[in-house]
């Protein structure tokens, strides 16, 4: 192998070819060549030897050699003989492989130091070879240049610790000008043509101006092909995905007088594939609508549109409302929602099929892409139209268009019966509801066989993961075992090193969030582990290291203890349907609220007695939050957990359809109860706002006391070194005394006549304050 530049030096002619290169992994790259043939001989030397089939690339980029004196010096009286002189930096521009062996086969060998390097005689004459001091400076190579600053990331998580503004009520949220503008485009454009729906891109202006993106977009494919060159795999799937979007009409190829149409709003989107880490051989096509051309993206024209979906709490409640439980999911959806043809010339893409010796052809995508903002709004609109269309033209559709309305989240369906005789027949409703906007709900999965086998009897029924004998699905996000009707919990960590999750090392700071950060948890089951992690995330932030710098000594044991809890998780399953003794024939909802120095806790449990008066305690959800940076005494921290335990209740009792004779929240603090109790309510604004919103959701006859050796809050309000991931743990099924009658339960131990005993419990924080002059922002709540 040459550089080009040899060639064009020595005006060397030959013919193209492609040079093939492999490497370890199986990796495989082909790469452009001039081949030619040439004569070479030494220096000075009269014979010449012809060099076959050399393969000339540009830019060959070889280390530069260096031989110094040093390395010469033991043999300085035979440097003449040697012609050998020093040399600094050279870069070599020929290769000479082992078709052409014989030229570097050695006569003579000559040791120049005790190390080396070694001198040999060779048909081109003496060479050096060997190890080298090497004095002269390295010239850096510069792989990655970075002028983003991690900012951003840092005043995120500076935020996800920052509770200045938690326990003061929100004002109703007014819809935004840009949400006013997005409904009206939707209104306007959507219309139903070909068996489905049309919609059009949710443009931020009317006046949008895109600059020109094609160079991009080409500079883009070039370094997909150049992976497709590297792994065949990838190649093969990543065609396959190409050829099926075209076959499916997703999408177009233009003509070359189509492609040459171009207006202000015309766009070329890069596209590429990912892996999904829970589903290996699987990829999924992107188009990249977030690309920059002179600052400006796709995306950045776009509005997300109002996000119109239910929490995913509220789901999840309902999900385990009934005894049988059914999900899907709407197949390829963003696909089935065709984009009005004057903004496709937005959505265009460059494809040759891997042929990199072509021009590349001009496609633009028919329907919605998994990548532009506004996607998953149309998608949903779509599906809410279509919905209540079919509920003015049939009646008796009313628990299927329910069904679509409420317990879908984007392409999900997440539902529950009381019996095994509705599912099967409201959902093939539902499904026949989606044909109608050309969506296919199907990967149909139940923990009752019997519906199984009515959804499934057309194929469509899923099976996800089998590890043992136990097939796994995921439900919005965590993992459902139909079989055992039970939750489970996989933690994976793919972008964290091995070495750092088995204890070989010491990890960063930004693997630390790595670990934290991707704990999914909408329902709060891990919650009294997840703190821990937390906890140390937080003390991580107290100290100014840089992200990729090791964890100080002082906060290293506690991820060691965090560390070897991650593994035990997977022993823990939560039962998906709350009551497994029948449908309750009374209910109570009973909340936890605890806090500490480190974090508060609110969670929440039925206490349901059946017909033949079984009790019955189930887990329904946790929330917990940090102790913010800027200190607050432990009874401003109660009064968060009070506040943060109000909202659990009222979220509970809002997104459940279930007839709740009692609500009660039991803390251990005197101080929070005293002043939810007092009559004078001259509190301090931190406090006073807090007690307000309390008292607008509860009433005082709601909050009772408990010990804290009661009090299963606590168990989530500080790192816990030995978490019980069992099936009978306190966490997951309350604290005992809710399984005795009510006369058994724990009685409040003070009086409650006045707020004396709050006054006792601040009054050393008060003198403190005195004595040192602070202001009351730390202070206590006394007049």
């Amino acid at each position: 192998m040459l550089d080009n530049t040899l060639i064009e030096e020595l005006r060397l002619r030959g013919r193209t070819e492609r040079l093939n290169l492999q490497w370890f992994g199986g990796r495989s790259t082909q790469e452009p060549a001039v081949v030619v043939d040439l004569l070479m001989s030494g220096a000075n030397m009269q014979k010449r030897h012809k060099l076959r089939r050399v393969y000339g690339v540009s830019n060959l980029q070889l280390p530069s050699q260096s031989l110094s004196k040093a390395d010469l010096r033991c043999h300085e009286k035979h440097l003449n003989k040697l012609a050998v002189q020093p040399y600094a930096q050279v870069k070599p521009k020929l290769l000479i492989g082992l078709d052409h062996y014989h030229l570097g086969l050695p006569s003579t060998t000559m040791q120049l130091n005790k190390c080396g390097p070694f001198a040999a005689n060779t048909e081109l004459g003496w060479v050096v070879f060997g190890p080298a001091t090497n004095s002269y400076p390295t010239l850096p190579s510069c792989l990655c240049v970075n002028c983003h600053t991690d900012q951003s990331l840092h005043n995120a998580v500076a935020e996800y610790f920052e509770t200045e503004s938690f326990g003061v009520r929100a004002a109703p949220a007014i819809e935004s000008e840009a949400d006013i503008r997005a409904r009206e485009i939707l209104r306007f454009t959507t219309c139903h043509v070909e068996g489905r729906y049309q919609t059009g891109l949710l443009w931020k202006r009317p006046d949008i101006q895109l600059p020109a993106s094609y160079a991009m977009a080409l500079r883009r494919l070039a370094g997909i092909e150049a992976k497709m060159r590297r792994d065949t795999n990838f190649t093969a799937e990543y065609k396959r995905i190409m050829n099926s979007y075209v076959a499916k009409n997703y999408a177009r190829k233009l003509s070359p007088e189509e492609a040459a149409l171009t207006n202000d709003r015309t766009w070329y989107l890069p596209h590429f594939a990912v892996r999904h880490p829970n589903k290996p051989g699987k990829l999924r096509m992107v188009f990249d609508a977030a690309a920059e051309v002179d600052g400006v993206s796709l995306n950045s024209q776009l509005m997300k549109g109002p996000q119109e979906y239910r929490p995913l709490p509220a789901l999840l409640f309902h999900f385990r409302e009934g005894a049988i439980g059914v999900c899907g999911d709407i197949k390829e959806m963003f696909h089935q929602v065709l984009v009005q043809r004057d903004d496709r010339r937005a959505q265009r893409f460059l494809w040759r099929n891997g042929d990199t010796t072509r021009q590349p052809e001009v496609y633009e995508m028919r329907v919605m892409t998994f990548g532009a903002a506004c996607s998953p709004c149309a998608a949903n609109y779509v599906k809410k139209i279509n919905a209540l269309e079919y509920r003015k033209k049939v009646s008796g559709a009313v628990q299927a268009v329910k069904s679509i309305l409420d317990y879908h989240y984007v392409d999900d369906y997440v539902d529950s019966f009381p019996t095994e005789e509705e599912p099967a027949d409201i959902t093939k409703q539902v499904r026949a509801i989606h044909k109608m906007a050309g969506f296919d709900l199907c990967n149909f999965a139940s923990n009752s066989s019997r519906v199984t086998e009515a959804l499934g009897g057309d194929g469509a029924t899923r099976q996800i993961a089998k590890k043992e004998g136990v097939l796994e699905d995921r439900v919005l996000g965590l993992f459902w075992q139909a079989s055992t009707d039970t939750f489970g919990f996989k933690l994976k960590f793919n972008n964290v090193d091995s070495s750092v999750l088995n204890g070989m090392r010491r990890p960063t700071k930004r693997e630390i969030l790595s670990v934290v950060m991707p704990i999914f948890g909408p329902l709060g089951f891990l919650s009294n582990f997840v703190v821990s992690a937390k906890i140390l995330m937080r003390e991580v932030w107290k100290h100014d290291i840089r992200w990729d710098e090791p964890l100080p000594n002082n906060v290293n044991a506690a991820w060691e203890c965090c560390r070897k809890q991650l593994s035990t998780v997977a022993e823990y399953v939560v039962p998906r349907y709350y009551f497994l003794n029948g449908k309750p024939k009374a209910l109570q909802l009973h909340v936890f609220v605890d806090a500490s120095e480190d974090a508060f806790t609110a969670v929440a449990y039925w206490r349901s007695t059946n017909a033949v008066g079984e009790v019955e305690v189930a887990f329904i959800s946790a929330k917990t939050k940090c102790a913010p940076m800027k200190s607050l005494t432990v009874p401003r921290l109660e009064l968060q957990a009070a506040v943060l335990g109000t909202r659990l209740m009222s979220c509970v009792r809002e997104e459940h359809s279930l007839d709740i004779d009692d609500c009660i929240i039991w803390s251990d603090s005197k101080t929070v109860i005293q002043w939810l109790r007092s009559e004078h309510r001259r509190y301090k604004p931190f406090v006073q706002h807090r007690i307000a919103e309390i008292l607008a959701a509860t009433t005082t006859a709601n909050w009772r006391w408990l010990p804290t050796e009661d009090n299963v809050a606590d168990e989530a309000t500080r790192a816990n070194n030995f978490i019980d991931f069992s099936s009978s743990a306190r966490w997951t099924c309350g604290p005992p005394f809710l399984l005795r009658e009510e006369q058994a339960w724990p009685s409040e131990g003070f009086t409650c006549n006045h707020h004396e005993e709050a006054d006792k419990e601040l009054r050393p924080k008060f003198a403190l304050a005195i004595q040192t002059g602070e202001d009351d922002s730390m202070g206590p709540e006394i007049h």
